[in-house]
């Protein structure tokens, strides 16, 4: 006969059964998790440990590569600018320990440089004193910025042009023809006044002069930041237009900031680039903070007599340095 007593001892049982099973059950699920999760910890670790181990191994290989590469820029372009006077322009803000590591490349080359010459930011000519400054320098009677900057900029540019002298012996055809000499200009006056002015700034460099050689027949390095503001970029489109209007052989370079939301490897060469007549007339390099852009600016320089023009670094459209030729 199935009493009250009976129930009971049923629901117990069954509540009890049902508590014994949901220990036993997760006690099991809880060791197959904890088991599982230690897995992939290990397994996580072990990755990490080799991935540190190969990161290791190739920050050594660089650093290696570096020294190479550091050890063998001199070897490159050992007499590429043999006996050339090269001027190395810079806008302000640029970054100084590539110049400065460029200029003493440029004398392992057998080049003659002094220094840096720094384009001041007052080249904008928003002050009053120095636009008139550097009208009476150039010569024009303008209030336009504009005017006076493109004015005085061709200026130099004529200054540093090529002077061919007149070879009057007669010409052998059996033999190499003559090379053209240049006649070297006197104190380069243009420049000290505008310094004077504070449009431009002389640094000089290690034991270079302490004053800038001649400007006739000069070859000229420009270098900026690869970020340029409007003003910086209108700048540095008027510098190299007046110098490849004179036929002055010129290379320009940009040293890249890799900085989050900057620009991108050769946006400070895009004032050459986009510019037809430009971009036929000036070499670039987009890698000048690395040692290999700054053999790169020194062998483009080397091209550019020869009128051999390219795009050098590691940005679109670019090769890392100029075909190798006889030096």
């Amino acid at each position: 006969m199935i009493n009250f007593r009976y129930h009971l001892v049923s629901l117990v049982a069954v509540f009890l059964a049902l508590a014994v099973g949901i220990v036993m059950g997760s006690t099991v699920i809880d060791r197959a998790i904890v088991d599982g999760l230690r897995n992939r910890i290990d397994q996580v670790e072990a990755n990490a440990d080799a991935r540190r181990e190969e990161n290791q191994r190739l920050e050594s290989e660089m650093s290696r590569l570096d020294r190479y590469i550091d050890a063998s820029a001199p070897f490159a372009v050992t007499d590429r600018l043999r006996d050339r006077d090269v001027m190395v322009f810079a806008l302000a803000g640029t970054d100084e320990a590539p110049l400065r590591e460029a200029v003493d490349l440029i004398r392992v080359a057998g080049g003659r440089t002094s220094g840096i010459v720094w384009i001041e930011d007052d080249w904008t000519l928003e002050d009053e004193d120095v636009l008139q400054q550097v009208a009476a320098i150039a010569g024009v009677v303008s209030t336009d910025p504009k005017v006076v900057r493109t004015a005085a900029w061709e200026d130099l540019a004529t200054a540093m042009q090529p002077v061919v002298a007149n070879v009057s012996d007669p010409v052998d055809p059996t033999t190499e023809p003559p090379v053209p000499t240049t006649v070297p200009a006197t104190s380069p006056d243009l420049v000290d006044q505008l310094i004077r002015a504070g449009v431009l700034r002389f640094e000089t460099v290690g034991d270079g002069n302490a004053v800038i050689g001649p400007l006739a027949g000069t070859d000229v390095l420009v270098v900026a930041n690869s970020q340029l503001n409007e003003d910086s970029a209108a700048l540095l489109l008027t510098v190299l237009q007046s110098l490849a209007r004179s036929d002055v052989p010129t290379v320009a370079a940009e040293v890249f900031r890799t900085e989050k939301g900057g620009a991108d490897r050769g946006d400070g060469m895009a004032v050459v680039h986009d510019d037809r007549e430009l971009a036929a007339a000036v070499s670039t390099v987009d890698a000048f903070e690395l040692v290999e852009g700054r053999v790169a600016a020194v062998l483009a320089l080397s091209d550019a007599q020869r009128g051999v023009i390219g795009r050098y670094g590691y940005g679109p459209d670019t090769q890392p340095l100029p075909e190798w030729s006889q030096p």
